[in-house]
């Protein structure tokens, strides 16, 4: 371990090189591949797939993707069978009939099978697909932009028109930009505090991007070959930022020790990795090998995800035996460069609050004990009053801004509670001569 640490510091032009031309073709890779996620949840031998399984071999034409289409008038007292109202859902239905792989569209007002609320306001359309969202095009994706189409044009301030059901449902999430960079803004402040010069603290969380960069490219290779859920995404960058910041962190920090304390920046590179590399390695093996584990439930979805996450986390433990000492022995002797106030050699002289925080909870161990525990039941409070969520998840998880939720709020409240999600029962009679 001494010897990558210290060989990577050596030749740091050259692993950095390496790194980028690897991020780079592992990204024009999975591109050119031209992979997607796929969001087809599946769990083999239970009762609810075999009733799947069943109905796609005995009725396919009901075993297609499908997406519900909900009206509702805006206006008080106006009616989806209005003249004005009614004439936009025909046009809307039309629409959709001719789109691509689209079975049939029920008509909400026809009197001989309406599907109207008890007010009048809201009708339900069905749109039935040849195919499963998986064999859709774009994996759904297509087709739903193209749901969005009709709703941009058909929408007007008298009729609110929103998408819900099983297509929508499946589309991912959209995470936003600025929740990602806060929380990269919170990880440099805590960087900050913890290596104390302004020299190192950044450099974890740019060994922790292009880790989890590569990680990535590697995933959307596989999405190629292998049916992985948007979580995955998802839970790799979340998983990836976290871990490879923290093993960056370990890196540098004992890079800095050994700056610090005389050491040549080669030298405390190989140093930093056979230690705080080291330890890194062994908690990056665990969480593998916990992921890995997910693998015995026989969940297609699952065991995709845990893969997928295991390939970021092995990306970014690589990133911190090779990636962050190369950085670092760039950085040199300037790691300890730009002291912040708070690491001034003065202050540093005095008991570090880390080791009088650790002396206070050993001098009074029940009292913090107990207190820890108090911490604990208020965190846990939740899942004791039953407001964790632990059911299956339907579409009223979206944003509450999303056509998802809204779809899903509007035709709960109309048609019950319950109605955005149907009970599905298939029913196989023996075959016989009579």
């Amino acid at each position: 371990m001494y010897g990558i640490g210290r060989g990577c510091a050596r030749h740091h032009k050259l692993v950095l090189l390496v790194w980028l031309l690897g991020v780079v073709g592992i990204w024009a890779t999975g591109i050119s591949l031209g992979g997607h996620t796929n969001n087809t949840f599946e769990v083999p031998g239970v009762q609810s797939q075999e009733a799947l399984d069943q109905l796609a071999v005995g009725f396919p034409q009901a075993a297609g993707a499908s997406a519900t289409i909900v009206y509702h008038t805006t206006a008080a007292g106006t009616k989806v069978t209005s003249s004005q109202i009614e004439s936009q859902i025909n046009a809307s239905i039309k629409d959709l009939q001719g789109q691509p792989d689209v079975l049939f569209v029920s008509d909400p007002l026809n009197p001989a099978t309406p599907k109207v609320s008890t007010d009048g306001s809201t009708a339900l359309a069905n749109v039935q697909y040849t195919k499963a969202t998986q064999d859709l095009p774009g994996t759904g994706q297509d087709s739903f932009d193209a749901l969005e189409a009709m709703q941009q044009k058909y929408s007007t301030p008298q009729l609110q028109i929103e998408l819900g059901g099983q297509l929508p449902g499946a589309q991912p999430i959209d995470i936003k930009d600025s929740v990602v960079i806060f929380g990269l803004i919170a990880a440099l402040i805590v960087l900050l505090i913890a290596l104390g010069t302004w020299w190192s603290f950044a450099w974890p969380v740019v060994g922790a991007l292009v880790g989890t960069a590569l990680g990535m490219g590697i995933v959307q290779i596989l999405e190629r070959f292998v049916a992985i859920p948007t979580l995955a995404e998802t839970a790799g960058v979340m998983i990836g930022l976290g871990v490879g910041i923290d093993y960056g962190l370990f890196v540098t920090g004992r890079f800095k020790e050994a700056i610090a304390a005389g050491a040549e920046p080669r030298q405390a590179a190989g140093r930093a990795v056979n230690t705080a590399g080291r330890a890194s390695l062994i908690a990056g093996s665990t969480v593998v090998v916990a992921l890995i584990a997910l693998l015995i439930f026989g969940v297609p979805a699952v065991s995709s995800i845990a893969l997928a996450v295991a390939v970021v986390v092995v990306s970014v433990v690589l990133a911190a035996l090779t990636l962050q000492p190369a950085i670092l022995g760039w950085v040199g002797k300037r790691a300890e460069a730009g002291k912040v106030p708070w690491a001034r050699k003065d202050r540093l002289d005095r008991t570090p609050m880390g080791e009088r925080w650790a002396h206070s909870v050993t001098r009074f161990a029940p009292w913090a004990a107990l207190a820890g525990v108090v911490v604990l039941l208020a965190l846990a409070l939740p899942v004791f009053a039953g407001d964790l969520r632990l059911g299956p998840n339907d579409n009223s998880l979206y944003p509450t801004s999303s056509t998802q939720y809204k779809a899903w709020d509007l035709q709960s409240q109309k048609f019950g509670a319950g109605s955005p999600n149907p009970f599905l029962m298939v029913a196989e009679f023996p075959t016989s001569d009579t």
